[in-house]
C-alpha cells in the first residue's frame, strides 16, 4: 500500500502541490494519479496507455509497456535547439556525443572536436583503413566492396575483395594486380600504370569513346571528322617495347633512336632495322594490303597519293604499289615492283626490269661512255639520234 501511494504521489501534477493539499477522495478518474496502478502481482507500476511504466528490473518505459533497456520510448523525443545529447560524465561542449548548432547536427567522439555528422550538409567523415576483403568504407549490400588503404598515401578501391584500382602518392605496393594512379612531380605529367602479377603481364588499357565522341589529348573538343575517335593536339611519341610482338597490332607508329645502319639487303630481319611504322593488315587474305595515305592539303581536294604493299598468293616479297587519286571516288595505280622485284610503269604485270607500258623520253645524262657504263642509252641532241654505250 505504502509503494502505491508513494507511486501516487510522484505523478501528482505540480500544479496541486502549488495549490496545496489536496483530497485522495477528490481526485478525477481521468488523472494521472488515478491512472497509475500497480499490476495484479506487483511488478511494476503501470499508468496506462501513453503513460510511463517502471518495471521490477527498473527500467523505464515511456508508451510502451514492454521495456528491454533502461529507457524505452515508443514516440518522438524533442529536445531544446542548441541542445546536447552527451555520453559520459561531462555535459555540453567539453562533452562528445551529438548537438544542435544553429540546425546543424554535429558530432563529436570522445577526444575529438565537432563537426557535422554525415548526411545532408557533410563537412567531413573518416573511416576506418580496412583491408581488400573488409575495406573500411564499403557498400552495405556488398561489404567486400567499397574504398580502403593498402599502405600510407594511398587510397585503393576493391571490389568483390580484389584490388581494382589504387591512387597512389607513394612508393606503390608489389604483388597484387591493380591499375595504379600517380600524381606526377610539379610540372610533369601524371602516369598510369599498371602492376599485374604471376604470369599476367600481357594486360593492355583500352580508352573506348562513348557513343559517337572521341578521346582528346591536348584538346577538351576532339574533332570526330570522317569518323576520327582519337584527337592528339601535339607531338605524338610512341615506341615499340616488345619486338616480338610488332605484328600482333594492326598498325605502329614508332619514333625515337635507333643506331642500326641501313644495308640494301640483310638477315636476321624480314624488314630493316630502325624507327618508322608499320602498317598490318590481319585478314591474311591473298590480294588484301595495307597502305599509307598521304593528302597534301587538308580539305576535301581529293588531292591524295598512296603507297602500300599487296598480300601475295605464296612467299615473302610483297608486291609494292604506288598509286594516285583521279577524283572524288576515283583512284589510279602508277607503278608496280612485283615479287621479283621488276619494275612496272602504266602496268600490273611487269615483262622485265623495267617495264613502261608509254612513251618513254631519254636524254643525255652526260655521262661518259667506258667500260663501267656499258649499256647506256641516251638521246643526242646534236646529231637527234638514239645511241648506245657498247
Amino acid at each position: 500500500m505504502l509503494f502505491r501511494l508513494l507511486a501516487l504521489l510522484i505523478f501528482l501534477p505540480l500544479t496541486a502541490f502549488a495549490a496545496g493539499w489536496t483530497d485522495l477522495a477528490s481526485i478525477s478518474s481521468e488523472s494521472p494519479l488515478a491512472a497509475c496502478a500497480l499490476d495484479a502481482t506487483a511488478n511494476y507500476l503501470n499508468c496506462g496507455a501513453g503513460n510511463p511504466v517502471i518495471d521490477a528490473s527498473g527500467h523505464f518505459g515511456i508508451g510502451t509497456t514492454t521495456t528491454n533497456h533502461l529507457l524505452d520510448v515508443n514516440g518522438n523525443i524533442g529536445i531544446a535547439a542548441s541542445g546536447y545529447l552527451n555520453f559520459g560524465a561531462t555535459d555540453g561542449s567539453t562533452g562528445y556525443g551529438i548537438r544542435d548548432n544553429g540546425g546543424t547536427i554535429e558530432c563529436k567522439n570522445s577526444g575529438g572536436s565537432w563537426s557535422a555528422c554525415q548526411g545532408s550538409g557533410v563537412a567531413s567523415t573518416n573511416f576506418a583503413a580496412g583491408t581488400v576483403s573488409s575495406p573500411g568504407f564499403y557498400v552495405t549490400t556488398d561489404t567486400n566492396t567499397g574504398f580502403y588503404q593498402a599502405v600510407a598515401d594511398t587510397l585503393s578501391i576493391t571490389a568483390g575483395g580484389s584490388e581494382v584500382a589504387r591512387f597512389d602518392n607513394s612508393a606503390a605496393a608489389t604483388g597484387v594486380d591493380y591499375f595504379d594512379f600517380a600524381p606526377g612531380a610539379t610540372g610533369s605529367p601524371g602516369v598510369i600504370t599498371e602492376s599485374a602479377v604471376g604470369s599476367d603481364t600481357d594486360i593492355n588499357i583500352a580508352m573506348m569513346p562513348k557513343g559517337a565522341g572521341a578521346v582528346g589529348i591536348g584538346t577538351t573538343a576532339p574533332d570526330t571528322t570522317d569518323g576520327y575517335v582519337l584527337d592528339v593536339n601535339g607531338y605524338m611519341h610512341a615506341v615499340e617495347l616488345d619486338a616480338t610482338n610488332v605484328y600482333a597490332w594492326t598498325g605502329l607508329v614508332n619514333f625515337g633512336y635507333d643506331a642500326d645502319v641501313y644495308s640494301s639487303s640483310g638477315s636476321g630481319s624480314n624488314i630493316p632495322l630502325g624507327i618508322g611504322a608499320v602498317a598490318v593488315n590481319t585478314s591474311g587474305a591473298t590480294g588484301t594490303g595495307s597502305f599509307y595515305f598521304f593528302q597534301p592539303q587538308n580539305d576535301l581536294s581529293y588531292a591524295e597519293a598512296y603507297i602500300g604493299a599487296i598480300k601475295p598468293a605464296s612467299g615473302s616479297s610483297a608486291p609494292i604499289v604506288l598509286g594516285q587519286a583521279t577524283g572524288s571516288s576515283s583512284y589510279q595505280e602508277r607503278m608496280r615492283i612485283d615479287t621479283s622485284g621488276q619494275v612496272g610503269i602504266g602496268t600490273d604485270t611487269p615483262l622485265a626490269n623495267m617495264d613502261v607500258n608509254g612513251t618513254l623520253k631519254v636524254a643525255d645524262g652526260g655521262q661518259t661512255c667506258d667500260d663501267s657504263h656499258k649499256g647506256l642509252i641516251r638521246y643526242n641532241a646534236g646529231t637527234g639520234k638514239l645511241q648506245i654505250c657498247h
